[in-house]
């Protein structure tokens, strides 16, 4: 039932392949002969889950594919300031979207800019702007806590509620989204290696470089489930919804290259709260293990209720993917999913499951009530 809710809730190849089609063709724009930015030589790559191959599908029909993208100029931010750099890459945005007919105009957001494609493709992609920043590399380079290698791909992001956005100084918001790749694959390095391998045997070496979204670890798909979860759980109040980051940042930290699925859902699932630790003034920190600066959890201070809103989540977690839980019998196991992943994926699974062993099944009645074992509402 587990490998079947995952397989309803991933997207598939041709998703990430047409977000890298779109993403490269921005890329290009950038760097062709008459972009204003072109002698910068304009680096485009992925950050987030379609990076670290965790997307799943919307939850609803109204929900998009988000893809965050990273625009790097070469250029010293001792010489340019946030809002100049965020115009001169959202005017070359606006004329893509102009040759490219798109109904949409980009929008500006707090940090990127936004393209909107046709409403049948369900797409979004968000822009950001940056520059290269060794600021984190000679403040942590003897933090046993960070690699250095780690260190070096910090960049300087645009933020237009940063209090220097207007002005050229050193004091920029630090992002690192290279580096926390390269820490999210060190925790699953065994078992990210096993299945590369034996996806080039499947290929026959006829690929020079496996894309890293075939390579699903039993890592990235906990992660997946667990944002599944949290979609379903939080549809109707999403503004309080634990964030995509804090989860993948807990789930890695656990992981122990489990090869079963199963098991690694129930050790990461019991796990997490583990790492969700307070600071000396009694303040809860999820830190980024590629920025000690950076705290995940620093909105909580304002907004108690996202806070509560994640151990509320959390406790539903730890109970939903307990031992205990996924191995009950066949109706009260199919009751539970149902509640964690909707009703509908929960019957698809089911339905594969019983045609895969292609013997009856006895299903569940669809009536069956989907109440919350404990009360869920958006009242923190």
């Amino acid at each position: 039932m587990i490998e079947e809710i995952l397989s309803e809730i991933q997207i598939s190849e041709s998703k990430y392949e047409e977000a890298e089609r779109r993403y490269n063709a921005i890329g290009e724009w950038l760097n062709r002969d008459e972009s204003m930015v072109a002698k910068f030589s304009p680096k485009i790559y992925a950050q987030g889950s379609f990076l670290f191959g965790t997307a799943i599908k919307p939850t609803t029909m109204r929900d998009e594919y988000d893809v965050d993208i990273v625009s790097e100029l070469e250029i010293s931010k001792f010489t340019i300031s946030q809002s100049a750099l965020k115009e001169m890459i959202g005017k070359e945005i606006k004329a893509y979207a102009e040759s490219q007919n798109m109904d949409h105009k980009p929008s500006e957001g707090k940090r990127c800019w936004t393209l909107i494609y046709a409403d049948g493709t369900k797409f979004h992609i968000d822009v950001l702007p940056a520059v290269p920043d060794n600021r984190l590399l000679l403040e942590f380079k003897n933090d046993v806590r960070v690699h250095t290698s780690w260190l070096e791909t910090a960049i300087a992001i645009t933020d237009r509620t940063h209090k220097n956005f207007d002005k050229i100084t050193q004091d920029w918001p630090v992002s690192n989204p290279k580096g926390y790749f390269q820490w999210f694959k060190e925790q699953m390095v065994v078992q990210f290696e096993e299945k590369s391998r034996a996806l080039f045997e499947a290929y026959q070496g006829e690929v020079e470089e496996m894309p890293f979204y075939k390579v699903r670890t039993p890592l990235q798909n906990v992660i997946q489930l667990l944002k599944y979860h949290r979609d379903v759980l939080f549809e109707n109040y999403s503004e309080n919804k634990p964030i995509s980051i804090i989860i993948t940042t807990l789930a890695a930290h656990v992981y122990n290259n489990e090869a079963d699925l199963v098991d690694a859902l129930i050790n990461i699932s019991a796990k997490m709260r583990n790492f969700v630790e307070k600071d000396q003034y009694g303040n809860w920190e999820i830190i980024n293990p590629v920025n000690p600066k950076e705290n995940f959890t620093d909105k909580w201070v304002d907004n108690p209720n996202l806070e509560n809103a994640f151990f509320k989540w959390l406790d539903r977690v730890e109970e939903d993917f307990s031992f205990e839980n996924l191995t009950k019998e066949s109706e009260p196991l199919f009751e539970s999913f149902q509640q964690s992943f909707g009703v509908g994926i929960a019957a698809k699974a089911l339905e594969k499951v019983a045609s895969r062993k292609q013997s009856p099944i006895s299903k569940p009645s669809p009536k069956v009530d989907i109440s919350p074992r404990k009360p869920w509402t958006n009242k923190f």
